[in-house]
Parts: C-alpha cells; sequence; structure tokens
C-alpha cells in the first residue's frame, strides 16, 4: 500500500519546486483569479517540464531541486559574505569579539512616563495593582466570550484569523 504522506507531499514538493524554477516569473505578486492562478500553474510546469513533452519526470524534478538548491546557496552565501563584510570594521578577514558585540542592537525598554501613563488609569502618579492587571484581564475577558472564567480551545480559535481555503 502506497504510504498516503508521500502521496500528499508529492505534488506540494512538484509546486515548490515549480515554484522556484519561476520566481523570475512571478513578480513578488500572488495571482487573484483562477484563471490566473491556472497561467501561474502553467508556467510552472512549463518550467519543471525541460523536454517539452507534457510529463514531469523524476530526473527533471531532481534537476529543479539542484538548480532551487544552488540557486538558494548562492543566496545565502552572499547574504552571508554581506553581513560578515558589514560586522568587520577593521576590514581584516576576521571578526573580534568587539566587532560582533557592536552589532548587537541595544536592549530597549519603555519609559517610565511611558508606562505610567499607559498603566495610571486615574492618574494619580502611581499604578496600583488593579491598574498594573487591567490591560491583561481587558485581553483575557475579550477571549471569554462566554464569561466562564475559562479561555476554552473553542475561544482561542474563535479569536484566530480564518486560515484560508483551497480547491
Amino acid at each position: 500500500m502506497p504510504n498516503p504522506f508521500r502521496l500528499s507531499v508529492a505534488p506540494l514538493m512538484l509546486v515548490a519546486l515549480a515554484s522556484a524554477a519561476s520566481a523570475q516569473t512571478s513578480a513578488g505578486q500572488a495571482p487573484r483569479t483562477r484563471a490566473q492562478v491556472t497561467q501561474g500553474l502553467d508556467e510552472r510546469f512549463k518550467a519543471l517540464d525541460s523536454n517539452r513533452d507534457g510529463g514531469v519526470t523524476k530526473s527533471e524534478i531532481e534537476s529543479a531541486a539542484a538548480s532551487a538548491r544552488q540557486q538558494a546557496s548562492a543566496s545565502i552565501t552572499k547574504r552571508a559574505e554581506e553581513g560578515f563584510a558589514k560586522l568587520d570594521t577593521d576590514k581584516n578577514g576576521q571578526l573580534t569579539l568587539a566587532e560582533f558585540k557592536a552589532s548587537i542592537p541595544p536592549v530597549q525598554t519603555r519609559a517610565a512616563d511611558t508606562v505610567l501613563q499607559r498603566l495610571d488609569s486615574n492618574k494619580d502618579g502611581k499604578v496600583t495593582v488593579q491598574e498594573f492587571g487591567a490591560p491583561t484581564l481587558a485581553v483575557f475577558d475579550r477571549f471569554d466570550t462566554n464569561r466562564d472564567g475559562t479561555i476554552s480551545d473553542q475561544e482561542r480559535n474563535a479569536r484566530r484569523p480564518a486560515a484560508p481555503t483551497g480547491r
């Protein structure tokens, strides 16, 4: 009996390989209509079908995968070299601990005035335990739609955006 996981992954792998092979033609915009999606799929399939026989073979998939790996590797290498060059401030081809530490962004916290302004609801210059907890409890209360004091999986999932559906 065939492995159902392998059967369900194969079309996804083809789409991923085709997408990588035709990344330059998609111009970064997601198709909006079924006709545009169909056209994009046709273009990606043609990019995979290197011998233009109307079918994609294991060899063609392997070739597209190798090409995609090579392009990804070249891109990663280029970004790594650019990042290293940016950190290597004395341009000696080595990173010192001081050069590496200099690249770490400083830890940022909110100014005390900002925190006080946000939490001190009665504007008396101090934050009580009730004022401190109010924002978090307000979020809790928005999730707890049946007001039973517990956020169920159903209530949590109802607050999540719906996942796009495919055909």
